[in-house]
């Protein structure tokens, strides 16, 4: 899903989900860690939860030395166990939103013991050849928003956690929820607070509560779990998206969200006593895709060269300056920001020499989201692609060309998907003496990922014994490989597209794929099975799968 400010990742604090990575672990000796979710009030077993334990050093932060898959889900009686894991600390998290059914969806984030962030978090010791078991957690229900959207055949709708003031709140999770064949929709397992709530779909335009169509704008409301609040409705319209839930940033005050506060006022004239030019006013600052964007009021002064700006990561310490020269226009696009970081901004008007006005009001700007460095000389920030494929990458599920670019609006071959898809899994590569394909050979780059996708039950191949591994992969195609790969049941509930109907090879897989989240389709309630999926769309499409 293209993104604007969030990531339906929950990437960092205030993704929808905390992302469960998969890694090769080390070969050194493993413990375990057991216990049991139950029901609050009832002590009720909560079957098919979401448990992973994560390693940390000793600050409390990941630590990749101990890397490796530690999930599972919880059986009949509420009990889970995760074995294989190097000594060490770990935090376990309990993640609802990623459940395997909405009864255990229903229930709020939470990490042990108790706690609703990652920095609050227990950490469980865990030694070398010992099980730790009695690691278990209670669990709250979430409150709930339920709806209808009109105008849009599929569109998924969004609870974004916010302040009081509108602002994101970074320590509760966003949770979503796709449309019934009616439109009506139910989001489950919100904590207690402030929620702005967005309807989404590719291709029509961004709507939030109460008709409002920005971020900035949108009427917050109170959710108390376990309550429900009804009524929260969307009427959608085809154009152009802003670019995915989350819209723009928050809107009360100086600390923004991605939206900076500012300070009002004119440019002012002529000069201050001792000679220097007037402060300049009205400094806003806003953020996109990895970029913050600062205006102010352009100052009118004699002999005034231009502006410098400054930035800051302590709201008392001196800012440092940004720009090599003095910057001509009242703008100024900050590109090096990091994610999950508060910058404190400010302006002085410059007249030569170390000659600048007094600093501007100060403005504070939280990049509430984790930004990828970037990876791929044609893959910026700025492109609709740019959080799945940098976290892929990162990941090794994807890369690029030797020339630096990873070429997103290139086809995928099957080959390559295949192999897309088996190192999400984190399957390790079969290599068979004898190949399953004719026209795959073992000496075939993808050899092991193709044949470890046929044992899967993932792929199949065509008459004649062949697979066509240099062949472009088409949507439907993929739709079946991501569905085949996770097991999903298969799922034909709500609308459909108009392109393809119960006679298509595909129509489940396509249909299971779109109530997943994981595709969408096009203005005019097409899917086009038969198109060429890109690079990017492809990287999509993974990413969705793994979040």
């Amino acid at each position: 899903m293209h993104r604007k400010r969030l990531s339906l990742t929950i990437a960092a604090i205030c993704a929808t989900v905390l992302l469960s990575i998969s890694f090769t672990a080390n070969a050194v000796s493993s413990g375990s860690i057991s216990g049991k979710t139950t029901a609050a009030g009832t002590g009720t077993a909560i079957q098919g939860m979401y448990v992973e334990a994560m390693p940390v050093d000793a600050t409390g932060n990941f630590d990749p030395a101990r890397s490796g898959t530690y999930k599972t889900f919880t059986d009949s009686a509420g009990a889970y166990a995760i074995g294989g894991l190097p000594a060490g600390g770990y935090k376990v998290i309990i993640n609802a939103a990623l459940a395997q059914n909405d009864d255990a969806r229903q229930y709020i984030f939470q990490l042990y013991n108790g706690k609703p962030t990652w920095d609050t978090a227990n950490v469980v010791g865990v030694e070398g050849g010992v099980a730790t078991n009695n690691i278990d957690v209670s669990m709250y229900v979430g409150g709930r928003v339920t709806g209808r959207v009109t105008g849009a055949p599929a569109a998924t709708v969004f609870a974004i956690p916010v302040l009081n003031s509108g602002l994101l709140d970074v320590n509760r999770y966003m949770r979503q929820a796709s449309i019934d064949a009616s439109g009506n929709y139910t989001v489950i397992g919100l904590a207690s607070g402030y929620y702005k709530v967005q309807a989404y779909q590719i291709g029509y335009m961004d709507a939030y509560y109460n008709s409002k169509t920005t971020f900035e704008t949108a009427d917050k409301i109170f959710v108390g779990a376990p309550n429900t609040v009804p009524g929260i409705d969307f009427t959608m319209v085809v154009g152009e998206s802003g670019g995915g839930p989350g819209g723009g940033a928050g809107a009360d005050g100086p600390v923004g969200g991605g939206t900076g506060g500012g300070a009002g006022g004119g440019g002012g004239g002529g000069a201050e006593p001792g000679g220097k030019p007037p402060t300049p006013t009205g400094l806003k600052a806003s953020y996109k895709e990895g970029k913050v964007t600062l205006t102010w009021n352009p100052v009118t002064a004699t002999g005034l060269t231009g502006y410098n700006i400054y930035r800051a990561e302590d709201v008392k310490a001196a800012g440092a300056k940004l720009n090599s020269g003095d910057v001509g226009a009242a703008t100024y696009v900050d590109g090096t920001v990091e994610g999950l970081k508060t910058y404190y901004y400010y302006v002085t008007a410059a007249a030569g020499g170390s000659l600048e006005s007094d600093p501007s009001v100060r403005v504070a700007l939280v990049i509430d989201e984790l930004l990828e460095p970037v990876l791929f000389k044609d893959v910026g920030r700025e492109h609709w692609a740019y959080a799945f494929i940098g976290r892929l990458a990162a990941m090794k599920i994807v890369g690029g060309y030797s020339d630096g670019t990873f070429r997103p609006g290139n086809s995928v071959t099957r080959a390559e998907f295949a192999k897309m898809i088996v190192v999400a899994s984190g399957w390790t590569p079969a290599t068979p003496a004898s190949p399953s394909f004719k026209d795959v050979p073992a000496s075939h780059w993808a050899y092991s990922y193709i044949e470890t996708a046929k044992a899967r039950g993932v792929i199949g191949g065509y008459p004649g014994g062949v697979f066509k591994p240099g062949n472009n992969i088409k949507r439907a195609e993929i739709c079946a490989m991501v569905v085949r790969s996770q097991t999903y049941p298969v799922d034909k509930s709500g609308t459909g597209f108009t392109d393809i109907d119960a006679s298509h090879w595909a129509y489940e897989m396509v249909m299971t794929a779109k109530n997943k989240g994981i595709v969408g389709g096009y203005p005019g309630g097409v899917f086009k099975p038969d198109g060429l999926a890109s690079r990017a769309e492809a990287s999509k499409m993974i990413y969705s799968v793994i979040q």
